[in-house]
């Protein structure tokens, strides 16, 4: 049916197995599927996701991964920093050459974004030191 999604008994998204025939429950609705799929509409799928308790519980603050336990300090070998990340727009040396030229106080945020061509707020971030943090 084209309102119907491919859905997974075991939550794993690569999981194709169909081996074998049977059914699904979902709040009293019987699906059939074959093997671990099953084809449902979305709202039964998140249906299925919020009776296994999958839903939402990354959006509470108190789930976060923060601090020590974030994932740039536990695996800081797979963020991508400074130009190694394809988003940059800035190199290490344009770092220190804005921070530099803003202390000596001879140029604004707003004129050293037109300059590097980033947006006030991110020349904001480099100079206080909350981006590049890594380049002195």
């Amino acid at each position: 049916m084209p309102d119907e999604d491919v859905c997974h008994t075991c939550d794993v998204k690569l999981c194709v197995r169909n081996d074998e025939v049977g059914t699904y429950i979902i709040n009293d609705v019987v699906y059939p599927r074959r093997g671990h799929l099953f084809l449902a509409p979305a709202a039964a799928n998140t249906a299925d996701m919020i009776n296994k308790g999958r839903h939402g519980a990354w959006l509470r603050p108190e789930n976060r991964p923060r601090g020590s336990r974030h994932g740039a300090h536990t695996h800081p070998e797979e963020w991508k920093r400074g130009e190694t990340n394809s988003q940059a727009k800035l190199t290490a040396s344009a770092v220190v050459e804005i921070r530099t030229r803003y202390a000596n106080g001879g140029a604004t945020l707003g004129r050293l974004g037109t300059e590097y061509g980033v947006s006030k707020q991110v020349i904001a971030d480099v100079v206080h030191r909350r981006t590049w943090k890594h380049v002195d």
